[in-house]
């Protein structure tokens, strides 16, 4: 079994679920967005002549698409085989173009319930950066839109559209993730072929991706416990941990939340529920442990949940019942506590598979 343990400094996080125009009204600007954005340390690319590599091969790609005559020299689309890497590829990627983690304004992550004003909002976000960095020189924005396979059609129909009305002078590149199968055609795959980017650095995000995620702001308030198979102790491990912070203080709280569908929905009106109640009854400076038990089959977009909280702080997800999106911030006194299903089944599925091939 492995166990994360990260320990680092805090520092205050950016609130999105305010609304983004009214960072307008108060002024907002390029240097608001420089001086929010938490820059990523850069010793880890300093030393790696692989990723400078890879960093330089990136930039030019990007840079020679932005002078070629294509139709959408800003839009940019990375084809990625296995869902359980994108999300890798992502903060990779924001780490060897802008050297910072992303705002969460700047990308927007797609699922089932991504309603057509989703898209909308963001394409309008996209553009106000535009004009912001036209007036304020050069500075690495990059914008990405994740999971655009699991967009409804309407919401494919939609983001075509958006894509197709970008301003051909734009600044700021825009890159779109996309799951895809070999020899399959995905709906985006004839719109942006001029502009797919060919990067191969599984190896480095296999070496690197941990140093780098462990520079996030919150990181050492998420702990995640799983393991291969079912019996090796997660629940143990956690209540160890309560334990042992039990030795250095008294002062906490330690709440359960059992998960019966497993989606994002769920845990975040679940985290809202138990956060307002414990708010009555909070002392100053309590530290409250929040254990979270995922179900064996729970939502494939639970992982971009746990980099939702890793990135930013607060986890979002479109209502369908709702034009509001469901949001939850976590607070400096809480620890999160992931308790994530055991891959045996994954193990015993792919075993009988090989089974009948070989058959």
């Amino acid at each position: 079994m492995e166990y994360i343990n990260p320990e680092f400094e805090k520092i205050d996080l950016i609130d999105f679920s305010k609304s983004f125009f009214q960072k307008i009204e108060k002024g907002f600007s390029l240097k608001f967005i420089q001086d929010s954005i938490f820059k990523i340390n850069l010793s880890i690319i300093e030393k790696n002549r692989n990723l400078q590599k890879i960093q330089f091969k990136l930039k030019k790609q990007i840079d020679e698409k932005r002078d070629g005559s294509i139709r959408n020299p800003k839009i940019f689309i990375i084809k990625i085989t296995e869902k359980s890497k994108i999300l890798n590829y992502v903060t990779m990627i924001y780490y060897l173009y802008s050297k910072s983690f992303p705002l969460r304004e700047q990308i927007l992550i797609c699922n089932s319930n991504t309603k057509p004003e989703d898209i909308i909002n963001f394409f309008s976000i996209y553009k106000y950066y535009n004009e912001i960095q036209e007036n304020n020189g050069s500075f690495s924005l990059l914008f990405s839109i994740i999971h655009a396979d699991r967009l409804s059609q309407k919401c494919q129909n939609i983001l075509i559209s958006e894509t197709n009305s970008i301003d051909f002078f734009t600044k700021i590149p825009m890159i779109i993730f996309e799951f895809y199968q070999k020899q399959e055609k995905t709906f985006l795959s004839s719109l942006l072929q001029e502009g797919k980017l060919n990067i191969d650095f599984e190896d480095e995000i296999n070496k690197n991706l941990k140093q780098i995620i462990k520079c996030s702001p919150i990181y050492h308030q998420i702990h995640v416990f799983y393991s291969n198979f079912t019996g090796e102790g997660k629940s143990f491990q956690i209540r160890k941990f309560c334990f042992d912070f039990k030795r250095k203080t008294n002062n906490y709280k330690y709440q359960i939340i059992q998960l019966n569908k497993g989606t994002i929905s769920e845990m975040i009106s679940k985290l809202n529920q138990i956060t307002n109640q414990l708010k009555e009854k909070e002392k100053e400076k309590e530290t409250i442990f929040i254990h979270i038990e995922f179900p064996n089959k729970c939502s494939i977009e639970i992982s971009d949940a746990i980099w939702q909280l890793t990135m930013w702080g607060s986890i979002e997800n479109s209502n369908p019942k709702s034009s509001k999106s469901l949001c939850w911030n976590i607070q400096s006194n809480i620890i999160l506590l992931f308790e994530i299903p055991n891959k045996q089944e994954k193990y015993q599925k792919s075993k009988s598979k090989s089974k009948s091939k070989s058959k």
